[in-house]
């Protein structure tokens, strides 16, 4: 339900997946029967100094327009959803409770996800150094790499930060 009305900014895309996630976790977590020590509890974002407050509005409007519920905090409430912050209210300026939220074991997410992955046939090739990637401009056709040539039905880049320079 995050529709920008003009291109959307790299804020407004995190949170459209996001958001995303947040729907299919719960049919794929049931689906599947993975675990990966999900709780459901919300995130916390602490923000140390003014500036940072200020800044977070430009967040926070983007959380307005994709209607994903938050809630400014206080030092001292920020205090109450994490009590180890009590000692250093003073060295916080605010922050930002997002209660939808939900956290997890990401490295064992990772792990089971690749294990399920290799049970449905899906091949993982690492290490591999990319010489060229045979495109027709909307799909990969193959890879190309030391080793030789991958085709595939669909191809997945994660690569970090360097997915963009791989990818142009």
């Amino acid at each position: 339900n995050c529709t920008p009305q003009r291109s959307p900014t790299n804020k407004e895309r995190m949170v459209r997946i996001s958001e995303y996630c947040r729907t299919i976790i719960p049919h794929f977590e049931a689906t599947t029967g993975m675990s990966y020590e999900g709780r459901k509890k919300g995130t916390l974002q602490i923000l140390r100094q003014a500036k940072e407050v200020e800044a977070a509005e430009q967040d926070i409007a983007v959380l307005e327009r994709c209607a994903v519920p938050y809630r400014r905090l206080t030092p001292e409430e920020c205090a109450e959803f994490e009590p180890a912050l009590a000692r250093v209210t003073t060295k916080i300026a605010g922050g930002l409770h997002l209660p939808a939220d939900a956290t997890g074991d990401c490295h064992l997410f990772t792990e089971n996800l690749y294990k399920l992955c290799q049970e449905k046939g899906i091949q993982f090739h690492f290490n591999q150094t990319i010489s060229r990637i045979d495109h027709n401009g909307l799909r990969i056709k193959a890879i190309e790499t030391e080793t030789g040539r991958f085709e595939a039905d669909a191809v997945v880049c994660a690569l970090g930060c360097f997915s963009r320079t791989v990818l142009a």
